[in-house]
């Protein structure tokens, strides 16, 4: 009896102890300050932010998306998106969106604004870090400009 109590015990020992980071909810690899899985950190005008966050894949057109119960929504676009490093609005492949939960919207695109994401791991999840001054586009509430800094996203594109 000793002996399969004993076996039972080592053996639920070597499960525990077998489990590891991959298994937790936050993935601090890749210089994404600790983003967890389906998640997006960022900073607007100042104020930090933590949201859940999606993607969508189509050939290498991907789009990221991340928002709070407010409304407020980040959304990154990324146009022949095939290998990491960095990507900015002034290559024409590269957008950012920023909506306030209003009727103001904001973004940086090739015409406008500036930002840029530096893409650390692309493949079946995709992680970045991400930053930039976005110009008002619509609506009329609000600063002329926004500034996103200590942007990270961790997503798992469908």
């Amino acid at each position: 009896m000793k002996f399969i109590f004993s076996s039972l015990l080592l053996c639920t020992v070597l499960f525990i102890m077998s489990c590891n980071s991959d298994d937790n909810s936050t993935d601090t690899g890749n210089n994404n300050n600790g983003v967890g899985q389906d998640s997006m950190a960022l900073t607007i005008d100042g104020t930090a932010y933590r949201w859940a966050a999606s993607g969508a894949k189509n050939s290498s057109f991907y789009l990221i998306a991340g928002a709070d119960a407010s409304g407020k929504s980040v959304t990154l676009s990324f146009t022949n998106l095939t290998a990491t490093g960095t990507h900015s609005t002034s290559g024409g492949l590269f957008s950012m969106t920023y909506g306030t939960g209003s009727s103001t919207t904001y973004s940086a695109t090739f015409a406008a604004g500036t930002a840029t994401a530096n893409v650390t791991e692309l493949g079946s999840k995709v992680k970045a870090t991400f930053s930039g001054t976005l110009n008002r586009t619509s609506g009329s509430g609000g600063n002329a400009t926004v500034s996103i800094t200590a942007g990270a996203f961790n997503v798992t594109p469908n």
